[in-house]
């Protein structure tokens, strides 16, 4: 029987179904990517594989002689191929039955199991070779693909907040956690360090591609998870592009005057973020369709009706009734009104949409006064030599002082015009 040829169109698909463990060793002893396509072609990619592949060092041998055309009688340099072969098995071997024992130590104790340093870099490794090289602050965390490869081999991953998609610049591997297990023993357990949450787009950017470069490097190591399969930077810089673009983050609603009346706050569009991901990985598991990846399942839960709904546009509606939008869309000020101490109003140029009657002063510059819940006070309202008579007012009849039902020259809360919208709230 003739050996094994795989045309380039076959290679090039059998390099890409290795694990990143078995490929970092066959890099380290500086296999060919000819005799690795091979391997991978006729299904082994993984340590434990190649480990079962020969019962021995001598059927190895002749496996590899009879099967892939690479005899060490041949010449020289296949007597050298063969001994860089029988290393890697040999590496194979041992580090598969340590990591069986070590795993199931673990896993009876209820432990994490321990990422060790030379799969942790052979996925790194292995990303770097497929795309480009990764600096520290955007690569993930040793302590982070611990955790994410754990849920793997149970069988759910789950959507985590973004404080805990740490990189390796935040990595802390000498957290420990004191835990009691189930015979009263106390141990102590490699515990998670957190970072604060996103709080502006570039913030959201990193963390984001940081979890997808976690999620590439664990397909990378487990080439038999098809629904790890077909991740690619894109990806992710797609589900960037919706969450800070024209339907998410940039969305306002207007009224029929030309106001923002509702804009969506950076908090809630976190709580979306985190959905979505929760809805990625419920429809990764709910559905045995091999083709539906994480890749298809993740545009697919952005654009379910249900979960945008739900989680996103009617809290942002239901906000808009107290006015909690964001400044920048408003065009106000965050500073507090008027002199120190005085509080006074501003007598500006009226605000847009307020034709007739004076009402609309103080709305266009900085420092506005505004009731607790943020909405604007009529400065004529409290004038009594003007007196608001617009009946269709935009603002605010009530005491600039007090908040009361009456304007401010009638209060009888601290009267005096200094005291003059001492209490008035800041934009």
């Amino acid at each position: 029987m003739p050996p094994l040829t795989l045309t380039p169109q076959e290679q090039a698909k059998a390099l890409l179904s290795g694990s990143s463990d078995l490929a970092y060793l066959f890099g380290r002893e500086g296999i060919p990517d000819s005799t690795q396509a091979l391997f991978f072609h006729v299904g082994v990619t993984t340590n434990a594989k190649l480990a079962s592949f020969a019962t021995d060092v001598a059927d190895f041998k002749t496996v590899v002689a009879t099967e892939f055309g690479i005899d060490q009688a041949t010449s020289l340099q296949m007597r050298v191929q063969v001994a860089n072969l029988i290393c890697v098995f040999n590496t194979a071997v041992a580090r598969t039955s340590k990591l069986e024992e070590i795993s199931g130590e673990l896993e009876a104790r209820r432990l994490q199991k321990p990422m060790p340093t030379s799969e942790y870099m052979a996925m790194i490794k292995c990303w770097e070779n497929k795309w480009w090289n990764l600096e520290d602050k955007d690569r993930p965390a040793r302590s982070y693909l611990e955790k994410k490869a754990e849920e793997l081999e149970q069988g759910e991953v789950r959507a985590e907040s973004l404080g805990s998609v740490l990189n390796y610049e935040e990595d802390d591997v000498d957290v420990l956690t004191p835990i009691w297990d189930s015979s009263g023993t106390l141990k102590m357990r490699k515990g998670h360090s957190t970072v604060p949450e996103p709080v502006n787009p570039e913030q959201l950017r990193k963390r984001v591609m940081v979890l997808g470069t976690g999620l590439m490097c664990l397909g990378l190591r487990h080439s038999n998870r098809a629904f790890l399969q077909g991740m690619t930077p894109q990806t992710f810089q797609n589900y960037l592009s919706y969450l800070l673009g024209d339907y998410v983050y940039q969305l306002t609603g207007k009224s029929a005057e030309g106001h923002t009346v509702a804009a969506p706050s950076w908090s809630q569009l976190l709580v979306y973020e985190l959905e979505i991901r929760k809805k990625t990985w419920k429809l990764v598991y709910s559905d045995s369709d091999p083709s539906n990846t994480f890749a298809k399942c993740l545009e697919t839960a952005c654009k379910d009706a249900v979960c945008k709904e739900r989680f996103f546009t009617t809290p942002v509606a239901f906000s808009s009734l107290s006015r909690a939008t964001r400044p920048e869309f408003l065009g106000v000020s965050s500073g507090k009104g008027g002199k120190k101490g005085g509080g006074k109003f501003d007598k500006g140029k009226g605000g847009k949409g307020q034709k007739g009657g004076k009402s609309g002063k103080g709305d266009g510059k900085k420092g506005a006064p505004r009731t607790p819940d943020g909405k604007t006070i009529c400065f004529s309202f409290n004038s009594s030599k003007t007196r608001c008579k617009n009946k269709n007012c935009y603002h605010q009849h009530v005491c600039g002082r007090c908040f009361g039902k009456h304007p401010m020259y009638m209060c009888s809360n601290n009267a005096g015009p200094e005291g003059a919208g001492q209490n008035t709230a800041s934009a």
